[in-house]
């Protein structure tokens, strides 16, 4: 994930969004829980185009947040 962060700063994180996306699944996959992981998939898949993919990962944020996140909202 910290790549892909790096990978947004430079301006080149469209050629590796299925890659963050796969890690985030992965640090999903660990813990439910991480909110902040599910927000980061619905900004990705946002860019991508990817609408509904991006609303269900902010309501997994919201959810596992437990309540609800205005800047997720905002961010769509």
């Amino acid at each position: 994930m910290r790549a892909f962060n790096l990978a947004i700063r430079r301006g080149d994180a469209p050629a590796h969004y299925e890659a963050a996306l796969r890690a985030y699944d992965a640090a999903l996959d660990l813990s439910p829980s991480l909110w902040h992981a599910h927000a980061n998939k619905g900004h990705i898949h946002g860019e991508m185009g990817r609408w509904k993919e991006a609303v269900a990962d902010f309501e997994a944020a919201e959810k596992a947040l437990g309540r609800p996140y205005d800047a997720l909202r905002q961010s769509l």
